[in-house]
């Protein structure tokens, strides 16, 4: 799920929720995953809208379009 947000965050800025939509995914499982990406500076916020009380988060990544060897382990350390 990480390396599919990932790739959709290189090619353009998206929301969990977008990202959950377009995975056939639960957000709150997709925010989860969006959350570690940010932890490690492989994504960055750039942008908030209030939607229905709550703040959507918009993210694009930061992250080289190839992964090397170190950062797929990072990404895949977390994963448990």
């Amino acid at each position: 799920m990480r390396a599919r947000a990932l790739t959709v965050l290189n090619q353009r800025v998206a929301s969990p929720s977008e990202l959950a939509a377009e995975q056939d995914a639960p957000v709150w499982d997709v925010a989860y995953h969006v959350r570690v990406l940010r932890e490690l500076g492989m994504i960055q916020l750039v942008s908030t809208r209030q939607v229905r009380g709550a703040t959507q988060h918009f993210y694009r990544s930061v992250a080289p379009s190839h992964l090397d060897d170190e950062l797929w382990g990072k990404l895949l350390a977390t994963c448990g």
